[in-house]
């Protein structure tokens, strides 16, 4: 984590050093998986990427609705699955997701399955509800989440609590494991595919004509996002105008982003945003998974194994593209190791 000392200049938290219980917790936590061999006829990041999303079939479950209402009048949608009791696993979606996001549908049934409650939640802005304040979602906002875990925590101080984020919510629960240290009040985290470093990120489409097709998509979901939010005002808080020119990261954080959540500018949002400036504070067991070919994250973006806290396992390989880790030996006979792998980590902390 870097912190600031007296005179201004930027410092890393010196990284813990684990007692024997906990050097014996996170050893067993290693055992808990298998490393992931991709299926041989899905071995590119992009057919990696895109199988789930196009091809996967979405569980059917019933869910429950709450409104968690936050501390400065806005609220965020939320979606319970699972038993009425029991430990509870948080799921944040990854950038303009929703609950309907095949990813998300699948870890919320696995969930299901292992008998535990699952608790998925919309960043402000993604559930079908407009949301009352100005501001819409970050991806270094961890405010909202602090707040509905001390909810959860008020209800059931005795709770056992995961949460697991995927790329967007990957970077928010890593940077939120980060700041609260050992003060963070859930028992595991899981992090897939998280972006680490912003700035890197922001510029990789410049570098991959993949990843320019990807951000232009992305950015478009983000730009009808903020469309819908303001579209009967008047006076919005932002250019829209200049937003309707927008077609990369770079250029939406700029003109939407970074002011419309009070930042001087795009390389103060991402350097307060980025995980990785936050990943030797982490003190809660945690499992990051990452692919090296991942086509939105660049090598250069993904961390040292040694800069992560000793509370985190980082598993990273080879192929797995964003978000997909699919395996299989018969051709067209997917099989998703993903659930399972984090399921197998949970289930020695739950």
């Amino acid at each position: 984590m870097v912190t600031s000392d007296s005179s201004g200049n930027a410092t890393r938290t010196a990284k813990p050093t684990l007692n024997k219980t906990h050097q014996a917790l996170m050893y067993k936590l290693r055992q808990t998986g298998k490393p992931f061999e991709p299926a041989w006829w899905l071995r590119s990041p992009h057919l990696q990427t895109l199988w789930p999303h196009y091809f996967r079939s979405a569980a059917k479950f019933p869910t429950t609705h709450e409104r968690f209402e936050l501390m400065d009048g806005d609220f965020i949608d939320a979606h319970w699955v699972g038993s009425k009791t029991g430990p509870i696993v948080i799921v944040l979606h990854g950038l303009e997701g929703s609950i309907k996001s095949i990813y998300a549908n699948a870890m919320l049934n696995a969930i299901i399955e292992q008998g535990w409650r699952g608790l998925f939640l919309h960043f402000r802005n993604c559930s079908n509800s407009i949301n009352r304040s100005d501001v819409t979602n970050h991806i270094g906002d961890t405010l909202d989440i602090m707040n509905i875990i001390g909810i959860i925590r008020h209800r059931e101080p005795n709770v056992q609590l995961a949460c697991i984020g995927f790329s967007f919510g990957a970077n928010v629960l890593l940077k939120l494991l980060g700041q609260m240290g050992a003060r963070c009040k859930i028992q595991a985290g899981v992090c897939i595919s998280p972006p680490f470093k912003l700035d890197i990120c922001s510029n990789f489409s410049k570098e991959s004509t993949m990843c320019g097709l990807y951000e232009r998509q992305l950015v478009g979901y983000m730009k009808r996002s903020i469309y819908r939010k303001f579209k009967n005002r008047s006076d919005p808080p932002i250019d829209i105008d200049a937003m309707g020119r927008c077609h990369t990261f770079r250029s939406f954080d700029s003109v939407v982003t970074a002011p419309l959540h009070g930042f001087s500018s795009l390389d103060e949002y991402y350097k307060d945003s980025s995980s990785y400036y936050y990943l030797s504070g982490v003190r809660t067991p945690t499992l990051v998974l990452h692919a090296l070919d991942d086509p939105l994250i660049p090598t250069d973006a993904t961390p040292e194994l040694s800069e992560f806290s000793p509370y985190t396992i980082a598993e990273y390989f080879s192929h797995g593209g964003h978000l997909g880790f699919v395996s299989g030996q018969q051709l067209g006979v997917p099989e998703y190791w993903l659930e399972n792998r984090v399921m197998n980590f949970l289930k020695s902390l739950l």
